[in-house]
């Protein structure tokens, strides 16, 4: 020992001098040095003081990792440790620290060494002087700025040509290069997330990888509009972005903790690159067009070293982001319903403490969408003794109004044993929509689509054939008002006992207040049986208030066993209380309202009018409490290890082991008020839970392979309004009965995850499987009356339903230099559905099983030409098969398929020429004039001015005037197709300018 302590006193820091083996020696024997140091002064910790703090990039301010930090104290080594990804402190990972003696001496030096980086000298003497080392003090050290290294070219007639790696791992992290994949000028993120391997973004924001879900979409590691991803997708643009990583991201108590305390999210982060991380940024686009299209976008923001402030608009009725030249999974029975124009405005902020113990962050947000929807529905029920079949035609218009605000607080003391999270957040909406359906019932197949000459021709009686299948005819007129306000405020509070143990106390409190004004005028009549006599209802529906209130507390302690190992206890209070005041009117009842010519819909008669004309039988006062008790342990075990490749100690690779285990148990006690017409009782209910759930995985060939597996089990009480026997008939061709027999329902949820990445080869594979069963499920059984069409309905439990899922992606590059590349998704689903169906009024449903299959394949080619061009090609297949052993069913067999070719070229002049023509195809729908092929073509042509920063475009879309919204709906029950009103074919002019501001030199350094 004396000779390693001679060894380190004689150690002198030269930083021009090259690392030898003896120097990475002497590094290893300092850290022996520091870990012995380490414990000595746990065991003299009141004679000790903790130091800590953090080294970034001077420009960029993105912290280090990996960096290494020695301690000097005059000229010779004292410690040495390194930015460490494990070491947090609040939100803020990647620190460095050090325990020192209090002894009264200031002469320290912190040095930072990292690849890259110009060695820096940090002298700590003007602070220990300013302000003298306590005892068992946690004393922050400024964060140190680091500077980038010149790069040296060495180049003796060597041609060097080298390709961009797609994605690669990080540790546990899985990076992807976003200057690797080419996207349209004037593409937003969403558009990249979509070209990346293992990667799938839905219509509806939801974004999987490696088909697990990402649970917040984060910018450069920070929220940004966590509530609403939609902004970030459709008005970051792509050429900001430098790489997109994945990783599982620490909670706040695995943060505190510096391990995994079970609180970890699986993320998305967006990284920018450093042009756009310091100053002001922007991109604004305007553009106009054919049949009055229009769109304008603004998205700002700028960066300092402690803050960030975005502001984004968007004005446009285009209902669709995807750009020509895009090969993607778009296709037009997935893309936004209807014509809508849409006004969106919104204010993100970040602003962090000089020492970072405190943050504060949030967003405003406001929206004004307007919406016309054309919808034309074939629809073929499966009955016992011959199917049915239905037509109808929406039209519908509405205006929606929405204001939201998040906002959260962050504050934490110096030695983290303390920290103190607020975070409220309230939504309020405003709806106002008219509506007007046609819908028929036949009995037998009309085989022709619902549009408007089908339903003139039936109304009118022109066509007397198609009006003897008439079973009924509906006509709805509805107009609706209403606002809805939503308060939610969560509050944390964390105490670090010692490092072994943690105390967290967490409160959420929910408010909701609904309020909805609805008109109905409907008009039902039986063209073929005399018996049933024309109805024309005038209906009225005042549904306020509707209030709920939820308190929920909950209290957890934490303990940590070992370094892999941790346990958590908690207990959950959870208080529920609802009230809801139904009161429906039926004005056809008063005089001089009893025809749909009387008043226009929307009106209203006095209130004593009103009040005489109550429907008693469909008014209800509900007023429901729910108090749940869930204690529950959770158990979490994470095991990192690391291969070495050589004595000399350098890693080779690392793998990693991780499982959890979670046992709740529910005590739920459910009371409910209830009074509606003739009834008025109190009902009561207790339950027991027992919810467990377990996941187990594997990560290793330094975390490039891997498997996971979930189980989860859940059990669902049914609502306690359907166990009240009591008739609602508000709908006279839907009737409704509750049933006070219904059982809980039990559900069993599996997932086995597989991937396997090469990044040389830039191979990836992903297979998932996936099982859910449910017992017990409730399924709205009906009786069908064929004579009327009327379907009385009544909740029961039924078992077999079952869906069992396998996906299998694949990705890989090919070519001498990787120019070709390859994506592959296949997908099987097999869907198991149990329902109660019945014909036969005076008899109880029968069981009524189908089985549904569906497989699709969707393949895709691409090929670079040179740096800003590429050619690609893509084709799916999909087909779905239903079948029962019920001996009347039908067998149905589907197909959707498209094939098609993209393109995205550089010319000369700045120019790109981007364009995609696909043809769509249906076969096997029940209406001939569905089974189509419709050849889409969109193109775009860009030209750059680089000295303006603009850009200008011009869109061509659905240039052919081919393109159709029709989609298909395949279950248990029956099958329903649908098409929607779509976009015209427009031609559009874009103008796209850039903004980049970045501070002067000596700003930036300060």
């Amino acid at each position: 020992m004396s000779n390693i302590t001679e060894r380190k006193q004689n150690t002198k820091f030269n930083p021009t001098k090259k690392k030898t083996h003896t120097d990475t020696m002497k590094l290893i024997k300092s850290l022996v040095i520091f870990t012995a140091l380490f414990a000595a002064t746990h065991a003299l910790a009141d004679k000790t003081a903790f130091i800590y703090g953090f080294a970034h990039d001077r420009i960029t301010h993105e912290n280090l990792i990996n960096t290494q930090v020695s301690l000097m104290k005059g000229d010779s080594i004292i410690s040495v440790t390194a930015t460490n990804s494990n070491f947090n402190v609040g939100s803020k990972g990647g620190a460095w620290f050090f325990i020192i003696p209090v002894d009264g001496t200031t002469d320290y030096t912190i040095i930072l060494e990292r690849d890259g980086y110009t060695v820096m000298s940090w002298p700590l003497k003007a602070q220990f002087d300013k302000k003298p080392l306590k005892v068992g003090e946690y004393r922050f050290i400024e964060d140190i700025p680091m500077d980038k290294a010149p790069k040296v070219h060495e180049i003796d007639g060597v041609t060097i040509t080298a390709t961009k790696v797609k994605f690669y791992h990080r540790g546990d992290t899985l990076v992807y290069d976003a200057d690797a994949f080419q996207t349209a000028e004037g593409s937003m993120l969403d558009a990249l997330i979509r070209q990346l391997p293992g990667a799938e973004l839905t219509d509806q924001g939801e974004i999987f990888v490696n088909g697990r879900k990402v649970e917040s979409l984060l910018l450069n590691g920070e929220k940004f509009f966590d509530n609403n991803r939609q902004i970030m997708l459709e008005n970051l643009p792509a050429y900001m972005v430098k790489t997109v990583k994945t990783y599982e991201k620490a909670g706040l108590l695995s943060q505190l903790n510096g391990r995994d305390m079970g609180d970890k999210e699986f993320v998305m982060d967006v990284g920018l690159k450093k042009q756009y991380q310091i100053g002001w940024m922007g991109n604004v686009e305007a553009g106009y067009g054919t049949e009055d299209r229009y769109l304008a976008r603004l998205f700002a923001m700028r960066f300092g070293t402690k803050s960030r402030i975005t502001l984004y608009g968007n004005l446009n009725n285009l209902n669709d982001n995807r750009k020509p030249g895009e090969n993607t999974t778009w296709t037009p029975e997935t893309m936004p319903t209807g014509l809508m124009a849409t006004k969106t405005a919104g204010l993100d902020f970040l602003f962090k403490s000089k020492d970072e113990q405190s943050k504060y962050s949030g967003n405003v947000q406001f929206s004004n969408i307007d919406t016309d929807d054309r919808i034309e529905t074939t629809g073929e029920t499966f009955l016992a003794d011959g199917n049915t079949f239905s037509r109808s035609l929406d039209l519908k218009r509405a205006r929606d109004f929405s204001f939201t605000t998040e906002q959260e607080l962050e504050v934490w003391n110096k030695r983290q044993t303390i920290v103190w999270s607020l975070e409220p957040k309230l939504t309020y909406s405003k709806t106002h929509s008219l509506n007007q359906s046609i819908a028929m019932a036949f009995n037998q197949n009309p085989a022709i689509k619902a549009t408007s000459a089908l339903i003139d021709s039936v109304y009118r009686g022109s066509n007397a054939d198609l009006l003897a299948t008439v079973i009924n005819r509906n006509l709805n007129n509805t107009m609706l008002d209403g606002h809805k306000l939503d308060l939610n405020i969560q509050n944390v509070n964390y105490f670090k006992l010692d490092g072994m143990h943690g105390i967290t106390l967490s409160q959420d409190i929910r408010y909701n207040d609904n309020a909805q004004d609805s008109w109905r005028q409907q008009q039902i009549d039986y063209p073929n049986n005399d018996r049933l006599q024309p109805l024309y209802n005038n209906r009225y529906t005042h549904n306020r208030p509707d209030r709920s209130f939820t308190f929920d507390n909950e209290v957890q302690f934490e303990r940590n066993i070992g370094s892999d190992f941790s346990a958590q206890l908690s207990y959950d209070y959870q208080y529920t209380r609802r009230r809801n005041d139904y009161n429906t009117y039926l004005l056809h009842r008063i005089t001089g309202w009893d025809s749909p010519d009387d008043h226009p819909i929307g009106m209203l008669p006095s209130e004593l009018e009103c009040a005489e004309a109550i429907d008693r039988q469909n008014s209800y006062l509900q007023i429901e409490r729910t108090v749940e008790h869930t204690p529950k342990l959770r158990l979490v075990y994470r095991k990192m290890s690391q291969v070495q490749s050589d004595t000399a100690g350098n890693i080779k690779g690392s793998h990693m082991t991780f499982a959890m285990l979670s046992l709740p148990v529910t005590f739920a006690h459910d009371r409910l008020d209830y009074t509606r017409a003739t009834y008025s009782g109190l009902t009561k209910r207790n339950n027991t839970f027992f919810n467990p759930s377990f996941w187990i995985g594997r990560n290793w060939a330094n975390m490039t392979h891997g498997f996971y597996f979930s189980y989860t089990l859940t059990h669902t009480p049914p609502s306690m309004i359907y166990a009240l026997n009591i008739l609602n008939d508000e709908d006279p061709l839907n009737i409704y009965y509750g049933n006070p027999h219904l059982r809980n329902t039990t559900t069993h949820n599996a997932v086995f995850h597989l991937m396997i990445d090469d990044e040389q080869k830039e191979l990836r594979h992903g297979l998932s499987l996936t099982y859910n069963i449910s017992h017990n499920a409730v399924a709205m059984g009906y009786v069908y009356d064929r004579t009327s069409g009327i379907r009385t309905y009544t909740p029961s439990n039924v078992n077999g339903n079952y869906t069992l899922q396998l996906d299998y992606d694949l990705h890989r590059a090919f070519g001498k230099l990787k120019k070709f590349s390859i994506d592959s998704k296949t997908g099987s689903r097999v869907v198991h559905g149990v329902d109660l169906v019945g014909t036969d009024t005076g008899a109880a449903p029968s069981i009524s099983s189908v089985m549904t299959y569906w497989t699709t394949e969707d393949l895709a080619l691409s090929y670079k030409l040179g740096k800003d061009s590429k050619v690609g090609a893509r084709g799916y297949l999909g087909y779905g098969h239903s079948a029962s052993s019920r001996a009347d069913f039908t067998s149905v067999n589907l197909w959707d398929f498209n094939y098609g070719l993209t393109a995205q070229i550089a010319l000369p002049w700045h120019m790109q020429f981007s364009t995609d023509l696909t043809m769509y195809s249906h076969r096997g729908y029940a209406n001939a004039g569905s089974n189509t092929n419709d050849l889409v073509w969109n193109a775009r042509i860009t030209k750059l001015i680089p000295k303006l920063g603009l850009t200008l475009a011009l869109d061509g879309f659905d240039i052919l005037g081919n393109l159709s919204n029709i989609s298909q709906v395949l279950n248990s029950q029956g099958r329903t197709e649908t098409y929607r009103n779509s976009l015209p074919r427009y031609v559009m002019l874009h103008a796209i300018y850039r903004l980049n501001i970045k501070p002067k030199s000596k700003q930036t350094q300060q």
